[in-house]
């Protein structure tokens, strides 16, 4: 248990050796162990989501890259894996964080599998290691890349569904195999697609991602047609200071103070509606009734996520303006990205990296792990903690608890001697 407690408390694995007095054989050896307990844990728990009735789900979506240390001096890459996250709304519960990584692939029986089966000669999606990372998608990319130099953009790259380009500063992993992450996210909304069966309505809130949109509508397609789910993107500005998100964040507080003055007598959340469903209503008269391509601006005081706008993909002009509006409010990406924040806080091996100044200002991951497999296993300790055991100090209760999982929050040994 005192393993556990370390690893969701920013521990690194040499720390523990020194603080649990055992070797580093000894400490990846318990990792293991945890990680094969939270996962038998978890199963058994979100087993039950298929049975349990919800009226809706609002769920968040996004990725988040982590990287592995090089392992040779020789060659000093880093290996760049990512995963992908969704966490509802309301409770915070998070639905699968899996890195793009297959452990039990070895890589040099991948290359002549790869080679005997004529892979190179067919198109991508058509080949039989088509979820793989091979040698030759590895120099394809690395061409690319400095090709595209910064110009990496959504807008740039000729394949929505190929969101990641690993650079000359990149390598594969040389135990296991990578997953082109486009894999990732299908199989992230199939996931998604198993757990939920008996929810009324589902709102996906997508971060502005290639390949996202097409892996949601390929999961859950057949239900915006028949109008139980529902598609939004989210982007808003994340690269910018604190200095100006207060900036922003003053400037709408002053235009909103506006607007409200201009409807006296009604609530905040009654304000932000109207005005937002005016700006619909104006927009369709626009666009001929059709805003499913239109990004509409969040003009509204918001520290978390300054310069937001949406953009509602699935809107087939059956919802009335004020519906829209409600929904579009709702529309954040701060419940998935509030996670992968706390992740890069509490788990050492996945801070951002610091720069040193002996060498340039170049970064360096200090406690990042030297084998890719380790993700997945901290990843999986993480997620199961968050969500059977961290209490929220906002609820005062677990995230499993407030979504029917669990009457109360779960006690490590509950886990551990699972």
């Amino acid at each position: 248990m005192q393993t556990f407690a370390l690893i969701v408390n920013k521990v690194s694995i040499s720390r523990m050796t020194e603080i649990l007095g055992i070797s580093y054989t000894s400490v990846y050896g318990k990792i293991d162990f945890l990680y094969n307990q939270c996962v038998a844990f978890s199963a058994s728990r979100e087993r039950e989501l298929s049975s349990l009735t919800y009226d809706r789900l609002y769920l968040s979506t996004d990725r988040q890259d982590y990287i592995v240390n090089w392992g040779d001096r020789k060659q000093r890459k880093t290996i760049q894996l990512t995963s992908i996250g969704t966490a509802d709304r309301f409770s915070g519960y998070v639905f699968g964080l899996t890195p793009n990584f297959d452990a039990s692939v070895d890589p040099e029986q991948l290359e002549r599998d790869w080679a005997a089966c004529g892979d190179g000669a067919k198109a991508p999606a058509m080949r039989e290691f088509a979820r793989l990372w091979t040698l030759d998608d590895y120099d394809a990319s690395v061409a690319k890349a400095a090709k595209a130099g910064d110009k990496q953009d959504i807008a740039t790259r000729d394949d929505l569904d190929a969101p990641e380009l690993l650079s000359i500063g990149q390598q594969l992993p040389t135990s296991g195999a990578q997953v082109h992450a486009e894999y990732i996210m299908h199989g992230h909304y199939w996931l998604l697609r198993s757990l939920f069966p008996k929810v009324e309505k589902l709102r996906f809130f997508i971060d502005r991602d290639a390949g996202l949109l097409h892996a949601c509508m390929g999961a859950f397609g057949d239900r915006v047609k028949d109008r139980t789910a529902d598609i939004v993107i989210v982007d808003y500005l994340k690269a910018i200071t604190v200095d100006e998100r207060k900036k922003l964040f003053t400037a709408a507080r002053i235009w909103f103070d506006g607007q409200k003055g201009l409807r006296p007598g009604l609530f905040d959340g009654e304000v932000r509606t109207a005005v937002f469903a005016a700006e619909i209503k104006a927009a369709r008269r626009l666009y001929d009734n059709d805003i499913s391509g239109l990004w509409l601006d969040h003009k509204f005081p918001d520290m978390g996520e300054p310069g937001k706008r949406f953009k509602f993909v699935t809107d087939l002009a059956d919802y009335d303006d004020e519906h829209v509006a409600n929904l579009l409010l709702l529309a954040s990406l701060w419940p998935i990205d509030t996670v992968f924040n706390r992740i890069r806080r509490r788990m050492a091996a996945f801070e951002r990296p610091v720069a040193s100044v002996s060498r340039a200002r170049r970064l360096w991951h200090l406690y990042a792990p030297y084998e890719p497999a380790m993700v997945e296993k901290l990843l999986v300790i993480y997620r199961t903690w968050h969500n059977f055991i961290w209490v929220s100090p906002k609820t005062d209760r677990t995230a499993a608890e407030m979504l029917g999982l669990t009457k109360g929050k779960i006690r490590m040994q509950d886990i551990v001697y699972f």
